[in-house]
């Protein structure tokens, strides 16, 4: 009779399974969700919101989530096992939970805080490489970019003018210890800076999201970068502090031609420039010579009304900076050492008179001319490896930068 009723009752409820009134519970495949937070000094306080599709994703379908906090050593501040959500419970409690598993993670991540100084992404990666297990896993770097230490610094020169390139292979060659194995890379973040750190100019910031698509895709994952700006303001607290690095400062914003601009060039042909903020540490004023118009070889001007005309706004925030203030004349790599160091620094005093005329008080600035040496850390590679010009780089190379003593020491100019 037990018989009986054992086999009765496994009856119904395969028949009830198959009819739909019991459902099995459905596991879904599970993955690593591995996040690299960049919650330190210089930088904004993260925008979670952001990336409310993919925390939801994992709190309906289970896995293991892993978070690194970015600093000079990083490590994994947390990991948290979340069960996937029973397809046994209706949709609106299914909803419910996996609602209340986001919040449960976003306040596990806002508990992210560094534990040393400065920011180290190449390590950062590098270990969550390591939780990472196969090409369904998903990692989410939330950092302004800015790595000051380790394989990868932005300490030393503006992004527009690191060789990126060469980072990227320095950082990726001899021991590498990244492999994200095909998985899916989001990036959220970059250039979202705070406190004494200055905003990255246009042309930095297009440099640095062209550097994290080439590390991130030749550290084998597929990336995806959001430029979305965080709708946060406020800088993250930290007691740690993280090395200010140089940007370019939009402060000039005339698009670079060939150095054999006409004489007949005249003010109207200058855009507008954008409205500055005063110089700090960190900011490079970078003047390309066509702004002030400079003879070919030499460091006679071609036009002194455009040159000043080119200046004006310059000259407002130097004369409200209380900094020490150093002029750097570069060229591109041409003629002999010795005739480029000569020529630029001519070129650097031009403008340091220009500047006076204008009513900034230049007697205490420092000016130096580099040519093409380098030891100049803002100076672009702009030869080819058969000893050609590259044009697009020497360019880059025929400027004046303007920043404070600080920053000069700090680049390893003075």
């Amino acid at each position: 009779m037990k018989k009986f009723v054992a086999l009765t009752l496994a009856a119904i409820i395969f028949f009830a399974a198959g009819c739909g009134f019991i459902e099995p519970d459905y596991i879904p495949e599970q993955y690593n969700l591995v996040l690299i937070l960049g919650s330190r000094s210089l930088a904004k306080q993260l925008d979670f919101s952001l990336i409310t599709d993919e925390l939801t994703s994992i709190a309906k379908n289970g896995g293991e989530v892993y978070l690194i906090a970015n600093d000079n050593s990083p490590g994994i501040y947390n990991k948290i096992t979340i069960p996937p959500v029973s397809n046994r419970l209706s949709p609106a409690n299914q909803q419910r939970k996996a609602q209340s598993s986001v919040q449960q993670l976003v306040e596990k991540c806002r508990e992210v805080t560094a534990q040393s100084e400065e920011s180290d992404i190449y390590s950062s990666t590098a270990l969550a490489s390591r939780c990472i297990t196969n090409s369904r896993d998903t990692l989410i770097v939330m950092d302004n970019g800015l790595s000051t230490s380790g394989r990868i610094s932005f300490t030393n020169t503006t992004p527009s003018r690191i060789d990126t390139e060469k980072l990227v292979t320095d950082a990726l060659e001899g021991e590498n210890e990244i492999d994200l194995k095909a998985c899916s890379v989001k990036i959220y973040g970059i250039g979202e800076v705070s406190g004494e750190q200055a905003e990255l100019s246009r042309s930095d910031y297009k440099s640095l999201v062209n550097f994290y698509k080439d590390f991130f895709s030749r550290a084998n994952g597929n990336v995806a970068i959001y430029e979305t700006p965080f709708s946060t303001v406020e800088e993250c607290q930290s007691q740690y502090p993280v090395t200010i690095c140089p940007v370019t400062s939009d402060i000039i914003t005339p698009p670079i031609k060939s150095e054999t601009v006409k004489a007949e060039t005249n003010a109207q042909d200058i855009p507008a420039a954008i409205e500055p903020e005063p110089l700090k540490d960190g900011m490079i004023i970078d003047i390309p010579t066509t702004s002030v118009g400079f003879i070919p070889d030499s460091a006679e001007l071609l036009d002194s009304g455009t040159a000043l005309k080119a200046l004006s706004v310059i000259s407002s925030t130097l004369k409200e900076s209380d900094k020490e203030i150093v002029i750097v004349g570069m060229t591109a790599t041409v003629h002999d050492i010795e005739y480029s160091k000569q020529l630029s620094l001519e070129r650097a005093e031009a403008v340091s008179c220009l500047l006076n005329k204008l009513g900034v008080n230049t007697a205490g600035y420092t000016v130096i001319g580099t040519g093409f040496s380098s030891d100049n850390p803002f100076h672009v590679k702009d030869v080819s490896k058969n000893g050609k010009l590259i044009e697009e780089k020497a360019v880059l190379n025929r400027t004046v930068l303007i920043m404070t003593r600080e920053t000069a020491a700090n680049s390893g100019l003075i």
